[in-house]
């Protein structure tokens, strides 16, 4: 089950490309999109009303959608406006059109009901279209449930252990962290005093001697976890607020399901230090795109287990877990709510 009364994040707003159609399956729901002549985005269902063809296959014309498999051609509300060699064209001859929006950089769509979505409602990632911030990122397809990353990125004890060449110190398993739920909020904060910092940080920053470093994560539902990371120079203040002997970083993802066993990653590695520095942006890019593919690896072979193993009540929850089952929690009830507000509409 999925919440549908909500912005997702469709695609990076450079994925879409002039006279060429952009297919997605997002929650189970095939779209595609596209941009007109004129400039126009649009989002509709993936599937002609003549014999279910994918409109991604097929071409732009104009302010129209042409089927690729016999033509028909549909505006921009979803309604079909041409049929080759027929005058008439039912009523029905129409798909479904998403609201969709462009904002910080990605294409945000609404897959509920058209009349709730409001673009105030999409969640505020700024950083990832403000100036004095830089922030390379890129999609990843992972073949699991779209909650096992939210779980993965709610818990970052795994660090310690999974990306100990990168971003993962001794440290971050063993420092405790604080999981709290704040309306349909989650956030953990951990901070990891006197320590040495992580390899990517020490290339980042410079660190040579340890470090304050902090951790502060929040989910807002149903697909984004924004960490606040970085780290100071020990004893600089960054615990009381002072971060301006360190480096921050925001680094955003963008959790969309595709179906109940796959999912879309967008994220993006957002900072506001030597943004004019492309070697450095090219060096984050590669190292959190590596340490998001090792991410991918566990998180795949995750599913492929959970898939083969039908025990139920077999696995066991760690103090660590506060933060993505208070997630789970939350989403579960939105769910419902949303589902049960349907439920007494058709009534």
């Amino acid at each position: 089950m999925y919440l549908r009364n909500c912005w997702y994040a469709a695609a990076w707003s450079r994925d879409i490309e002039p006279n060429k159609p952009f297919a997605r399956t997002i929650c189970e729901e095939p779209v595609v999109i596209f941009k007109t002549e004129s400039g126009q985005l649009v989002a509709l269902e993936d599937r002609c009303v003549h014999r279910r063809a994918p409109l991604s296959l097929g071409r732009i014309k104009g302010e129209t959608i042409e089927c690729g498999y016999h033509g028909l051609q549909y505006d921009c509300s979803g309604r079909c406006v041409r049929i080759p060699g027929q005058q008439d064209i039912p009523e029905r001859a129409r798909v479904r059109a998403y609201p969709l929006a462009d904002k910080w950089r990605w294409l945000w769509i609404w897959l509920g009901n058209p009349e709730m979505a409001d673009e105030s409602l999409i969640p505020d990632v700024h950083w990832n279209d403000s100036p004095g911030w830089v922030s390379p990122g890129d999609t990843l397809h992972m073949n699991g449930h779209y909650q096992l990353l939210i779980d993965n990125l709610l818990d970052l004890s795994h660090l310690t252990f999974l990306h100990e060449r990168t971003i993962g110190t001794s440290m971050v398993a063993e420092t405790p962290m604080k999981a709290e739920a704040a309306g349909d909020r989650v956030r953990v904060t951990r901070w990891i005093i006197d320590q040495e910092a992580p390899p990517m940080f020490k290339k980042a920053g410079g660190f040579t001697e340890n470090v304050d470093r902090w951790q502060i994560i929040e989910w807002t539902p149903p697909g984004l976890v924004l960490i606040d990371v970085g780290c100071a120079p020990h004893g600089t203040g960054a615990p009381e607020g002072d971060r301006s002997q360190g480096i921050e970083a925001r680094s955003i993802n963008l959790i969309t399901p595709e179906t109940a066993k796959t999912h879309h990653y967008l994220w993006s590695y957002a900072r506001n230090y030597n943004i004019e520095n492309i070697e450095l942006t090219e060096f984050l890019l590669r190292a959190v795109g590596e340490t998001f593919l090792e991410d991918k690896e566990m998180l795949e072979g995750q599913q492929a287990r959970a898939e083969s193993d039908d025990r139920q009540d077999w696995t066991i929850d760690l103090k660590v877990d506060s933060g993505p089952m208070q997630a789970r929690r939350i989403l579960e009830r939105l769910i419902g709510e949303e589902l049960g507000a349907v439920a007494s509409a058709a009534e």
